[in-house]
């Protein structure tokens, strides 16, 4: 499986072990495991589709209630584009060629940069998208990124670490370990309200810290190679890139409550809109359950769809391998 990281003009990859070979298309014969008595989904139902370009390589992206913020791994930068219409509103520096993840803190648009170019996080004014200042990110290699309503915290995929960052000052307030006993591979995260769930790809498990003090509640065995990982309420839901489906957990204890088989390698999953999305980056579609019949539905999206956001009424995919971003609005205006 390749996911697709930038270090000057070459294209790498960033992950070697996720998958031997997937090059199956996503057709309608999409199955379930772990919920029983729900139908299979059918590709491609009508849906409302738009594209916007953005540099190449457009990688993480943020909603911070009014625009759409997209990091690059190929130019210094990121863009920022009217959620309403996709309007270009500006391309706004920061300190990476190669930046992953962004998120919204109510403030300020932090974005995660390449350990191949400082490793560190630019922190912008939503308001103007002016650099307020570049910070330690307290983990080398840091990818994923989270807001828990006072705190930002980072992953590693260098190391089985996460950082704690005060938001206020970007002060770092502890780094703390994910149970994995492989000794790299932390990607995305999600909060719960009270706890922080990581994906530790490389163990085929997620990990449950407190977010007060950084203590590890737990590891729970979920699918192959977890990489995107969203609460929706009640549980967590992590997209397994490396074997084509998403594990539900009860968030209160981990328990496993079903597996579900979706696109080709999910990298991405959120919850939006009432319904869980996976972005299916081999596949090229991104996948919805929701309450059916069927449970699952499939929409095409761009080249190699990598991340998801959502705007409150639409979901923004990045077309990791294209030089857009697609809006895709389920209920056809």
């Amino acid at each position: 499986m390749k996911i697709i990281s930038r270090a000057g003009s070459a294209i790498k990859t960033s992950i070697h072990s996720a998958r031997r070979h997937m090059a199956i298309a996503v057709t309608s014969s999409l199955c379930l495991a772990g919920f029983a008595g729900i139908a299979c989904g059918e590709s491609f139902p009508p849906a409302y589709y738009q594209n916007f370009p953005v540099p190449p390589y457009p990688q993480g992206m943020a909603f911070d209630g009014t625009n759409i913020w997209v990091t690059s791994q190929s130019e210094p930068k990121i863009t920022e584009l009217r959620a309403a219409d996709g309007a270009m509103v500006g391309t706004f520096r920061v300190s990476s060629a190669i930046s992953f993840a962004a998120v919204y803190d109510g403030v300020y648009i932090w974005v995660t940069n390449s350990a191949f170019s400082g490793g560190n996080l630019t922190r912008l004014r939503a308001a103007d998208g002016s650099t307020e200042g570049v910070y330690p990110a307290g983990v080398g290699d840091p990818y994923g990124i989270l807001f828990d309503g006072t705190n930002i915290w980072v992953t590693s995929v260098g190391s089985k670490n996460v950082a704690k960052i005060r938001a206020s000052d970007a002060a770092v307030l502890g780094v703390f370990q994910t149970g994995a006993q492989n000794t790299s591979g932390a990607f995305h995260l999600a909060f719960d309200g009270a706890n922080v769930w990581v994906a530790n790809s490389y163990d085929n498990t997620v990990a449950k810290l407190r977010a007060s003090d950084g203590v590890l509640l737990g590891t729970f065995a979920v699918g192959n190679f977890p990489f995107g990982i969203a609460f929706d309420g009640s549980n967590v839901w992590v997209a397994n890139l490396g074997d084509d489906s998403v594990s539900e957990l009860r968030a209160s204890d981990g328990a496993l409550l079903g597996t579900l088989r979706v696109g080709d390698a999910p990298a991405d999953v959120i919850f939006a809109v009432g319904h869980i999305w996976t972005a299916n980056v081999n596949g090229n579609t991104v996948s919805e359950i929701g309450d059916g019949p069927p449970r699952l539905k499939n929409y095409r999206a761009g080249f190699a769809p990598q991340n998801l956001v959502s705007d409150g009424t639409n979901i923004w995919v990045s077309d990791v391998y294209g030089r857009s971003v697609t809006k895709l609005t389920v209920n056809q205006p």
